[in-house]
């Protein structure tokens, strides 16, 4: 009789822990976690790599590069060092999680291909695409600056965009 206390005890936590990890998932807010073209804040160093080494095998574009250093990445698409906005710049925390992006205008036409557009239509349309909230517009930037959102998001009106840690 004891042991089939136990186990209806064990099955009352065990719906209770579940009722709890529902009700903080439901909580969390839909905008945490943001992934562009598989890069996210918070992921590895060593994921960021990876993800680095199968765009170069899938030949994203037709020259890519890496200068890496212990807290930063440069990522060059397309061009060589002296191009212009080819740029995804990566920072990393001791860590060795990544805590900042900037993609350069250029590596945001090569891996988001929207066409050609005006800097407004281009917000709009990534803003559907990735199912992100209003952003105000401010000294020619978008800007996402919802403190629950677990990140930082801005687009310039060249197209760059930066994501960032708050």
């Amino acid at each position: 009789m004891r042991r089939k206390g136990t186990v209806v005890l064990l099955a009352l936590v065990g719906v209770a822990l579940l009722a709890g990890t529902l009700e903080a998932q439901k909580d969390a807010p839909v905008s945490e976690g943001l992934t562009i073209k598989g890069f996210y804040l918070g992921m590895p160093k060593s994921e960021m790599r990876q993800l680095y080494e199968t765009m170069k095998a899938s030949e994203v574009a037709p020259f890519m590069s890496i200068e890496s250093a212990e807290f930063r990445d440069l990522i060059m698409l397309d061009r060589e060092f002296g191009g212009m906005g080819n740029k995804i710049e990566v920072q990393y925390a001791e860590s060795g999680e990544v805590t900042y992006f900037k993609f350069q205008y250029t590596t945001v036409g090569i891996l988001l291909d929207y066409g050609v557009t005006e800097p407004s239509e281009f917000v709009s349309a990534f803003r559907a695409q990735y199912g992100i909230p209003e952003m105000e517009f401010k000294r020619m930037r978008w800007n996402l600056t919802d403190p629950d959102a677990g990140y930082r998001l801005s687009i310039d009106d060249a197209m760059n965009i930066t994501l960032q840690r708050p």
